[in-house]
């Protein structure tokens, strides 16, 4: 603290002896020398009549609110201050790092003290001003100041501010003034004179390599899985009995290609086209994958009603369809809509500034998008899957119940379209698919809530609980389902001694024909 107030007390001192300088030189100038320009290795001094300075090329200075017939002497003192100094100024308020979430601000120009004075008397008063601060390039500023080491750093946001020392408080502020960044710079009005400066702020995230590397693991063992499940449900669909195995197979289709979107977006945030591709496709497949869930859930609910015997009498055919067209369908309506009013007022994604090298920030949408065309949509469907999940643990409690006193014959059970061990399966299934579709969305969400280390873990948490959905899911469909399991031993058993009697028969046909 006691060296914040030396660095402003050293401030406040160079400003002052400036002015009073700047007094004594205006008071014994002759005004046919004007302008005049002195500079020295740390500072720079210009005294001059007209109502526009202009220093270096890099700051120019205007007067105003001064009347038309009255004339004035701006003298400017252009000078660097020590980094610490400036660190001092900018305090706690404008720099931060919570919820993995960084702000950084730094001074990016020259300071400038401005003093205006009335040529007939003059005598020193305070007048607004226009300055205009020639600065870096935002992107600039960020690749030579921000660092995310072995990591990858997102850039959330950035903003110039225009600011005067104020010497009363030992901070930078902002009080009556406004800021502007034009293509020539940062334009900065103010209503009085005194020490100027820009400040450049940066929010930005860091993802760590580790975690980059861990989604990318998680993501292609996914597609692997994901890729398997679908060959396996599909070539033994025709032996599985009931009906949910058409929605597996959608559902793994549709995670399938939101897991191999995803795997390829640094690739395609290359090309503004790919990237808008990228973003409207992972929106679309997040969507249908939520929809395919629900019909999971739907499907296991109707069961567990007095509508059993009426769904099982139903036309598969129709049945199916209706499902294709709620699942595929739905989500394209939403998708459609959103991207094509969202791209023509230009809001679907985030941009970057012209000179980052690539148009988008994310492949992905932005956040005034995301809430009601992802957020809403999956936390309604969520909802749903939890009501029915309720409904259906509680049949499941209910018939438990019952067959404690009331035995049923194997035919009787068959026969019925309630059938207990099929409810009490896709109930386990309801129960494990539900923190697989559910649990990685809403930890995503999570992301960035907390202090540092929190968020880093649960970057950790989401690549793997997310990035492992289709191992998951072949765990699911596949192994943990006892009729499928079955039906893979049977055919991993039988493949071989097929093959051998295969081979025995055309054998023995040879040695028919050879005789």
């Amino acid at each position: 603290m006691e060296s914040n107030l030396e660095f402003i007390k050293t401030i406040s001192n160079t400003i002052k002896n400036f002015e009073n300088s700047v007094s004594v030189a205006v008071q014994n100038i002759d005004i046919k020398d004007l302008p005049t320009f002195t500079q020295s290795e740390d500072t720079a001094t210009y005294i001059g009549r007209n109502l526009t300075v202009e220093m270096d090329k890099e700051i120019v200075i205007s007067a105003k609110e001064t009347k038309i017939d009255e004339k004035i002497v701006i003298a400017v003192n252009k000078f660097q201050l020590p980094d610490v100094a400036s660190v001092a100024l900018i305090g706690d308020s404008l720099t931060s790092n919570s919820g993995g979430m960084n702000l950084d601000t730094f001074v990016v120009s020259p300071h400038v003290s401005i003093t205006i004075h009335k040529e007939n008397t003059r005598k020193q008063f305070s007048s607004g001003v226009s300055i205009q601060f020639t600065v870096m390039k935002p992107m600039d500023l960020i690749r030579n100041n921000i660092s995310g080491g072995l990591g990858e750093t997102n850039v959330i946001s950035f903003y110039y501010t225009c600011v005067f020392i104020d010497t009363s408080k030992g901070k930078y502020s902002t009080k009556g003034c406004t800021s502007k960044f034009t293509k020539d710079g940062v334009l900065c009005n103010c209503n009085h004179t005194t020490v100027f400066a820009v400040l450049f702020s940066v929010k930005y995230n860091i993802v760590p390599a580790a975690v980059k590397i861990v989604t990318f693991v998680c993501e292609a063992i996914s597609i692997f899985c994901l890729l398997l499940t679908i060959l396996i449900l599909t070539h033994l669909r025709k032996h599985i009995r009931g009906d949910r195995t058409m929605v597996q197979i959608n559902l793994s289709i549709s995670l399938l290609l939101l897991h191999l979107f995803t795997i390829v977006h640094d690739a395609a945030i290359q090309n503004d086209f790919t990237c808008r591709a990228e973003a409207v496709l992972i929106h679309y497949f997040l969507l249908s994958s939520a929809t395919w869930m629900m019909l999971e859930g739907v499907t296991l609910f109707v069961k567990t009603t007095d509508k059993s015997l009426e769904y099982a009498n139903l036309d598969a055919r129709k049945v199916n369809a209706t499902r294709l067209i709620i699942g595929w369908g739905v989500p394209f309506i939403v998708v459609a809509t959103t991207a094509s009013i969202s791209f023509y007022y230009k809001i679907y994604m985030n941009s970057n500034p012209p000179d980052h090298g690539t148009t988008y920030r994310t492949c992905w949408l932005s956040s005034q998008i995301i809430l009601y065309s992802v957020v809403i949509p999956v936390a309604i469907i969520l909802t749903i899957n939890s009501v029915m999940l309720i409904k259906v643990a509680h049949f499941v409690c209910k018939m438990t119940s019952e067959m404690k006193n009331f035995q049923v014959s194997a035919k009787q059970q068959s026969e019925s379209p309630v059938n207990i061990n099929e409810i009490t399966a896709t109930m386990k299934a309801l129960f494990t698919l539900f923190p697989i579709l559910g649990i990685p969305w809403v930890i995503s969400l999570l992301v960035g809530i907390g202090d540092k280390s929190t968020v880093i873990s649960l970057m950790f948490v989401n690549a793997v609980v997310n990035g492992l959905q289709g191992l998951l899911l072949f765990l699911l469909f596949c192994l943990n389902a006892t009729e499928v399991r079955k039906l893979l031993i049977t055919r991993w058993k039988r493949g071989p001694l097929q093959q051998h009697r295969s081979i025995s028969s055309q054998s023995a046909t040879a040695t028919t024909t050879t005789a």
